[in-house]
């Protein structure tokens, strides 16, 4: 977990954000109160006046523009400003966030409402919805169980962890009706978010369950993280570049991350295009930050899923190219990176003109976080696993169970 600074009452920035030119001035609301006096009628006067934190100061008010921003939505979440003013009851205020975090954190927890989707329906920031969330965890309004391993659990979860010897396990309840891939990348977020720290140099592989991870990222204040896309996007009809932004835009935004973009195609048609194109000075300083990466995210991509993977569904692979991955014995990727279903990657032709990165590399990165929806993926989770590709998992209890299924098929041969 990161420092993280949200006071504002040292005077300091919060860490690692600069003070923006823009940053707007305090207006007014509709009673006359200004956003920087509901602040003070907020922290104490006696908090922010001290004439070294930059606090009661005009000239200094940068400083507070992010806690401005988020004073402003709780004033209007409280019901407007009514509950912010001198002569409100003591402590109005105050009970009305603690029944809005209660209801916040039961249609987050409960309803499996997205950050995104709760900050719409209130008319605020995702910033102040996980402040509201984070407010009734920490009154003890919300409580998660950590599994350990003398817990119970499922069968499959601690067969797959002690048989592969994964770090960790998330299972998510599949439910039939639901769409999974929301629900696991909601979940999974979740998880990379607490997990990950500062200076942290982050693989992404573009897809739509890292999209979905991606759309549910929790703000975190980090500090010099950097996050790298892990394999081209482009195809014979799009370049595919908006798409990784998009995806690496967000977790750039939610880590406070430099973002290092690999704007080629996802697949060359001749291997000794690739070859050229990888000695040239600007794409060795993508691939060395690539081999730099401490934590990498993805899925494996399937053609047997109900929900095919983007690289399968896209006009990524033509028909030799699908012909080709059934005679080699392909049974999934990572990163538009082709395995078989003993996890090895030797025999898969496609593999010479890929952009991805190669898995052997994959395999060196301390911390990898596969997260696969779709029990359709059950063959290719499994020999991402029989590779050794994956330490956290990231998954629905029907992929598990059905990939546990084939892996302990191992054992019985």
């Amino acid at each position: 977990m990161s420092d993280h600074d949200e006071s504002g009452c040292n005077g300091s920035p919060r860490a690692g954000r600069e003070p923006s030119t823009g940053a707007r001035a305090a207006p007014w609301n509709g009673d006359g109160l200004t956003e920087w006096t509901a602040l003070r009628l907020r922290l104490g006067a006696s908090e922010c006046d001290d004439p070294g934190s930059g606090f009661g100061r005009p000239d200094r008010q940068w400083q507070a523009s992010d806690q401005l921003e988020t004073e402003t939505e709780d004033a209007s979440l409280m019901g407007r400003s009514e509950s912010l003013r001198p002569d409100a009851p003591h402590g109005t205020g105050e009970n009305e966030r603690e029944r809005l975090a209660i209801d916040v954190a039961r249609r987050y927890y409960l309803d499996d409402e997205s950050m995104p989707d709760l900050a719409e329906s209130f008319g605020v920031s995702r910033s102040t919805i996980s402040r509201l969330i984070a407010l009734a965890r920490e009154r003890g309004w919300v409580r998660i169980e950590v599994l350990g391993p003398d817990t119970h659990q499922s069968d499959a979860v601690r067969f797959l962890r002690e048989t592969f010897h994964l770090e960790e396990v998330v299972s998510v309840p599949s439910r039939p009706t639901t769409d999974m891939i929301s629900v696991v990348g909601r979940r999974a977020a979740d998880v990379l978010s607490a997990a990950m720290t500062n200076h942290a140099t982050i693989g992404v592989a573009w897809g739509e369950t890292t999209a979905a991870i991606a759309s549910n990222l929790r703000l975190t204040d980090l500090v010099g993280c950097t996050v790298v896309q892990l394999n081209g996007a482009g195809s014979p009809h799009d370049l595919g570049v908006d798409y990784a932004i998009h995806i690496l835009g967000q977790f750039s935004n939610a880590w406070n991350a430099t973002a290092v973009l690999f704007p080629v195609p996802a697949f060359f048609d001749d291997p000794a295009t690739r070859d050229a194109l990888w000695r040239e000075r600007s794409v060795q300083r993508v691939l060395d930050i690539q081999h730099r990466c401490n934590v990498a995210v993805f899925s494996v991509g399937s053609m047997a899923a109900d929900h095919p993977s983007r690289v399968y569904r896209y006009e990524y692979l033509d028909a030799a190219d699908r012909r080709q991955l059934q005679a080699d014995g392909a049974a999934g990727d990572i990163a538009t990176y082709f395995f078989d279903a003993h996890g090895e990657t030797a025999g898969v032709r496609l593999n010479e003109r890929a952009s991805g990165l190669p898995l052997e590399d994959l395999r060196r990165i301390a911390n990898r976080y596969c997260v696969v929806a779709g029990v359709g993926k059950a063959d290719a989770l499994a020999g991402a696993l029989r590779g050794g590709y994956v330490t956290h998992l990231i998954a629905d209890s029907a992929v598990l169970d059905a990939a546990a299924a084939i892996c302990r098929g191992d054992a019985a041969r």
